[in-house]
């Protein structure tokens, strides 16, 4: 992960969409683990592997993909690789605008 990617907290929230299915498929994520390379969450059900996933949270958009899920108490437990970033609302709204007509 690029250095000015910001590292999460535990416990941050995150909108997160599986990108590719349809209908594509999202749900709330919480940051378990952010080692600026990896990022470990915890979902309400597995995420494929290999998986483009769309990450927002005040303004903010990663873009990467699913290492690996596993079941952990009751919900999933996932990591992902995050492989790009935006962080101004303009460059967001183009890319979330370009995004959103891949999911549909």
């Amino acid at each position: 992960m690029a250095p000015e990617f910001p590292v999460l907290p535990a416990g941050q929230r995150l909108s997160l969409t599986v990108l590719g299915i349809r209908p594509a498929a999202s749900m709330e994520a919480d940051v378990s683990r952010h080692d600026g390379d990896r990022l470990l969450v915890r979902v309400p059900r597995a995420l494929p592997p290999s998986a483009a996933v769309r990450l927002e949270w005040d303004r903010r958009l990663l873009l990467g993909e699913v290492v690996a899920s596993r079941a952990e108490k009751g919900a999933w437990t996932s990591w992902l690789r995050v492989r790009q970033g935006l962080f101004s609302t303009r460059s967001l709204q183009r890319l979330a605008e370009v995004v959103n007509a891949w999911s549909e």
